[in-house]
C-alpha cells in the first residue's frame, strides 16, 4: 500500500486485492472512529437489517470475505451478459517452413529439402500496456441494476482492447472532497499479465459494499483524517479527472457514469 499526504489531502493506492484485505485487517482505526463504532454510528462497520440492505453485506467481515474470495453468483450474471467470448492473451500467427502444412514450397520441393510445407504457428503479439482507471462512487440512490450496467461497459472494453492487442491494468478508484479533508482510493484488480477473472473483478466493480465498508473501513484507518469531523460527511464524488498525478498518455480514466451503450473509442477517455 501507498499512502501520500499533502496538506489535508490523504491518497491511498493498493496494488492488489491481497493487498486492501491485509490492510483492513492488520491496521486498527483511529480513535475517532473506535468511538463511533461503539455507538454503532460508523458506516463502514454498522450491522443490523438497515446496514445489511444499505451495503449488501451483513459485516465489514463478509465484505472482505466476497472481496478476497471472489463474487461467485454475480460472475455467473455477469459471463452471461458479456458481449464476447473472454480471450485469452493475444496472439498472431507467422508462416514457417515444417514437413507438413497446408501449402507447398515448390521450389523447396524442387531442391529436395524436407521442410518444404508452409504451416502457419501462432506468435505472441508485442502489447501496449494500457491504465483503465474505473470511478465507482455511486450514490445511495443508484440501483446494483444501474452500477451492473456501467460495469459491464468497461468489462467489454478490457476484453475487446485485449483482443486487439493491448494490456490492460484495471483500477477502481473514487476521489471524495469534504469540508475539512479531500481523500482518493484506487485499487488495482487486474494486472496487465492477468487474464481477465471476471470472479475476482465482479465485487469491486458491482458490489455497493466496495464503497460502503471497504473503501470507506480503509478511510478509517489514516490517523491524518480527523474521522470526527468526517463522520457523517465523508465527503462528495469528484471528478477522478482532476487527480493530477494519475494523468498520462497511457492512463485512462471511466466516470461513474457513461451515458453510451457501449465504449466505442477509448481515447476520449484519455487522462491527458
Amino acid at each position: 500500500m501507498n499512502k501520500t499526504v499533502n496538506g489535508n489531502a490523504v491518497s491511498l493506492h493498493f496494488n492488489s486485492i491481497t493487498d486492501v484485505c491485509n490492510y483492513l485487517q492488520n491496521n486498527e482505526i483511529t480513535k475517532e472512529a473506535q468511538a463511533l463504532k461503539r455507538k454503532n454510528e460508523l458506516h463502514p462497520y454498522c450491522t443490523g437489517p438497515y446496514w445489511e440492505s444499505f451495503s449488501g453485506t451483513a459485516s465489514m467481515e463478509a465484505a472482505i470475505s466476497l472481496l478476497k474470495g471472489g463474487w461467485d453468483a454475480k460472475a455467473r450474471e455477469i459471463k452471461g451478459k458479456m458481449q464476447k467470448p473472454l480471450t485469452g492473451a493475444n496472439k498472431g500467427h507467422r508462416n514457417v517452413y515444417d514437413v507438413v502444412g497446408y501449402q507447398a514450397c515448390v521450389p523447396r520441393y524442387l531442391q529436395g529439402i524436407p521442410t518444404s510445407m508452409v504451416r502457419s504457428v501462432p506468435v505472441q503479439k508485442k502489447d501496449k500496456i494500457i491504465n483503465i482507471y474505473k470511478n465507482v462512487a455511486y450514490s445511495y440512490k443508484i440501483s446494483a441494476d444501474e452500477i451492473l450496467e456501467q460495469s459491464l461497459k468497461v468489462l467489454n472494453l478490457v476484453d475487446r482492447l485485449e483482443q486487439d492487442g493491448y494490456r490492460v491494468n484495471l483500477h477502481v478508484i473514487t476521489k471524495s472532497v469534504g469540508r475539512r479533508y479531500t481523500w482518493q482510493f484506487s485499487l488495482r484488480i487486474k494486472q496487465s499479465s492477468q487474464r481477465l477473472n471476471i470472479k475476482q473483478t465482479a465485487f469491486p466493480l458491482c458490489h455497493p459494499s466496495m464503497l460502503r465498508r471497504i473503501i470507506m473501513g480503509c478511510v478509517c484507518i489514516p490517523e491524518e483524517l480527523e474521522h470526527k469531523y468526517l463522520y457523517n460527511d465523508f465527503g462528495a464524488p469528484t471528478d477522478v479527472h482532476s487527480i493530477e498525478e494519475l494523468k498520462g498518455e497511457n492512463n485512462y480514466f471511466i466516470p461513474s457514469f457513461v451515458s453510451e451503450k457501449e465504449i466505442t473509442d477509448i481515447n476520449k477517455y484519455r487522462a491527458v
